[in-house]
């Protein structure tokens, strides 16, 4: 298991059926991982504006400090792997969601990138972000308290879970901040203002059931 100990500043491994941790890369303010078919880690430093691939070190998207030129990213959250190693990166401050291409040194936007706001073509800093088999985005547009879906090549996206949708014990969803999916294709999303992960099955607007931290 790999860990985001964010605020230790550094990234963790845990040895199944073992108490033992291991630091593998330190000074970093990870906000996120993903491993890839080959055993490379990619890992999110959100203070450093970029990406990179571990071991090794390599930056695979970012790096050239903060800003919001194709060739920038400013506070990384999140992020995806294609199976062509292609990077999907939950930009924050840009208020868009970037894929960083294996081996190309600049981005394309997939999701935002037209200011912050709540419109259906924007977003307002993502912190998550998560790609189908179709190439379809999904993204956890916190500050708007909605998760957006983005197909490929459009200029705008569909709001599939609102705060209404995801209210459960009177609660509203509020500030989420990360998603998975699982192996039948309902959506977990941590609802961090409400300390609770909600469930959606799939093909619903409405969850069904929550567990609170």
């Amino acid at each position: 298991m790999f860990i985001c100990d964010r605020g230790n500043l550094r990234v963790q491994r845990w040895f199944q059926n073992d108490n033992q941790d291991q630091t593998i890369i330190a000074n970093i303010s990870c906000a996120g991982v993903n491993l890839d078919n080959q055993g490379f880690l990619y890992v999110t430093d959100e203070d450093g504006h970029r990406v990179i691939k571990y071991p090794g070190n390599e930056i695979v998207a970012g790096g050239n400090e903060a800003g919001s030129v194709l060739n920038q990213i400013w506070n990384p959250g999140s992020i995806y792997l294609d199976r062509n190693h292609s990077v999907f990166v939950a930009d924050i401050i840009n208020d868009r969601v970037v894929i960083w291409p294996a081996g190309v040194r600049e981005s394309l936007i997939v999701a935002g990138g037209n200011g912050q706001g709540n419109g259906t073509h924007q977003l307002q800093e993502p912190h998550a972000v998560l790609v189908d088999y179709m190439g379809t985005v999904y993204v956890a547009d916190t500050f708007n308290s909605r998760i957006v879906r983005w197909l490929p090549n459009s200029q705008s996206g569909v709001i599939i879970i609102d705060a209404l949708g995801a209210n459960l014990n009177g609660k509203n969803m509020f500030i989420p901040v990360d998603m998975a999916f699982d192996r039948k294709g309902n959506l977990y999303v941590a609802d961090i203002f409400n300390n609770r992960i909600l469930m959606f099955p799939i093909g619903k607007s409405s969850c069904v059931t929550s567990m609170y931290h």
